[in-house]
């Protein structure tokens, strides 16, 4: 096997593959953390809405995951590669 060059690791390391599969783990990690505060919510008991949905709020528009949503758009532009999702059969 060859070993790659520091330019050539540097350019897979920077790759839009990789950005795209850190944004995707940035967004799964708020939506679990939205999803856990949703389910808090709905156990029985003193329920507070405006907290929930400012904490919610907090969540989705911290930097890390409006940057991550943007720049997943940015991939849906025009000439941007196509991916096809699997099918859960």
């Amino acid at each position: 096997m060859m070993a790659m060059s520091s330019f050539q690791s540097a350019a897979v390391f920077n790759s839009p593959v990789r950005s795209m599969k850190e944004e995707l783990t940035t967004i799964l990690e708020a939506m679990r953390a939205a999803h856990a505060e949703l389910a808090d919510y709905l156990v029985p008991g003193d329920r507070n809405a405006e907290l929930t949905i400012a904490k919610l709020v907090g969540i989705l528009e911290r930097r890390e995951v409006v940057r991550a949503m943007r720049s997943l758009h940015a991939f849906e532009g025009p000439g941007a590669p196509q991916l096809a999702l699997a099918e859960a059969n």
